[in-house]
């Protein structure tokens, strides 16, 4: 019910109060990589950087093979997403339209 509310005022560009249900949501359940990641969201959105950083970073750890997560971090890493790329490891992140979603796709590094 929090994610569906705070969807909705993301959706009505109230990035404060989806960021607090998010918060709340995330207190309820810290597990969940996509609350994370779209809590990130709204702190990019309100030009909070580090805390988008910070939340995509744990967003990634949660679900290390979810696009949208690395696609975010690298994004917040540095001014641009091909500059952020070596900073995302293992994974990096290119651009690939097919990925409707964020326009990102990621690959997994081979050794």
């Amino acid at each position: 019910m929090l994610q569906l509310r705070a969807d909705l005022a993301f959706q009505q560009r109230d990035y404060h109060g989806a960021a607090q249900l998010y918060s709340e949501a995330i207190q309820a359940h810290p597990n969940d990589g996509k609350l994370w990641s779209n809590r990130s969201a709204c702190a990019a959105q309100l030009q909070q950087y580090e805390q988008a950083l910070a939340d995509a970073t744990h967003a990634a750890t949660l679900l290390p093979k979810w696009d949208k997560g690395w696609s975010r971090k690298g994004a917040f890493s540095l001014p641009g997403v091909r500059q952020a790329c070596p900073r995302v490891l293992p994974l990096y992140v290119t651009l690939d339209p097919r990925t409707p979603s964020t326009g990102f796709r990621c690959h997994l590094e081979r050794s």
